[in-house]
């Protein structure tokens, strides 16, 4: 995501914590994930509450823990996004 789907994310979690302290973020997307689901991992990429866009997907039975890299083009715009599941050099 980017910075301004992270801040608007950052904000309504805090708001719905604060009414809710057994409010878990991940609900909000764990149906629409498993409408995409295959063997060990499920994907979705939507429009969240007509405010911001989110591409995401789970990575399978591993640790989750995987590093992921912007490409940017010529002016500093992100134009990719690559993450790592361990098989790059």
């Amino acid at each position: 995501m980017d910075s301004e789907a992270a801040l608007y994310l950052q904000a309504y979690e805090d708001k719905r914590y604060k009414e809710d302290n057994d409010f878990y973020l991940y609900e909000e997307f764990a149906e629409a994930l498993e409408q995409n689901y295959k063997h060990t991992w499920d994907w979705l990429v939507t429009r969240f509450h007509d405010k911001v866009d989110i591409a995401m997907f789970t990575t399978g039975f591993d640790d989750g823990m995987y590093s992921s890299f912007w490409g940017l083009d010529e002016n500093g715009d992100p134009a990719c996004l690559v993450t790592d599941f361990l098989i790059v050099d």
